[in-house]
């Protein structure tokens, strides 16, 4: 166990390098290198993300006591990976378009969209997991808890932030096509 913690630890300390080194580069302007390092941060980062949640939920199986609550964790776990593997294959086709200097599209729109909606959903599957595990600690301890955390709040924050995006290029699309109308 104590092997898993300082993975995760070392994990940590080079993802917040990565973040802080795509911060620089991003105030920097240069936009074909930040493409390029979302792309790798896409294609391998999210692909890591995935399969430590499967690991995670491999390792609740044998950690936690209650044969419910690894049923509903292993459940959201789940419904987590899955909704990440349709995050990863939409925005790599978001950014696939984006290589290929396609950005005005309304194919661009729509994916933005799709992905906030996934974001969505995941924060309806927190708070869901949150209500049942509550509701499962009831009938244990007589007590009601929402089992919930922050990612509530971030999930529904980016979802958002996607969906004002897609709004925003859908409107930037429309005036680029009459424009390339006029001329």
């Amino acid at each position: 166990m104590q092997f898993l913690f300082y993975m995760l630890v070392i994990a940590a300390i080079v993802f917040t390098i990565f973040i802080i080194y795509i911060i620089n580069i991003i105030k920097t302007g240069d936009w074909d290198t930040s493409l390029k390092i979302l792309n790798i941060f896409v294609k391998y980062g999210l692909i890591i993300f995935i399969l430590s949640q499967i690991i995670l939920s491999i390792f609740s199986l044998f950690y936690i006591g209650d044969g419910l609550l690894i049923f509903v964790f292993v459940i959201k776990q789940l419904i987590v990976t899955t909704f990440f593997i349709f995050i990863y294959f939409k925005t790599m086709n978001l950014l696939d378009n984006l290589n290929n200097n396609n950005i005005f599209l309304d194919i661009n729109a729509k994916l933005s969209q799709e992905i906030g909606l996934y974001f969505l959903y995941l924060s309806v599957t927190e708070i869901v997991i949150g209500f049942i595990l509550g509701f499962s600690l009831i009938s244990s301890s007589g007590s009601f808890n929402i089992a919930t955390n922050n990612t509530i709040f971030v999930y529904i924050i980016v979802g958002l932030v996607l969906q004002i995006i897609s709004k925003i290029l859908q409107k930037a699309t429309e005036i680029y096509e009459e424009n390339q109308l006029t001329i």
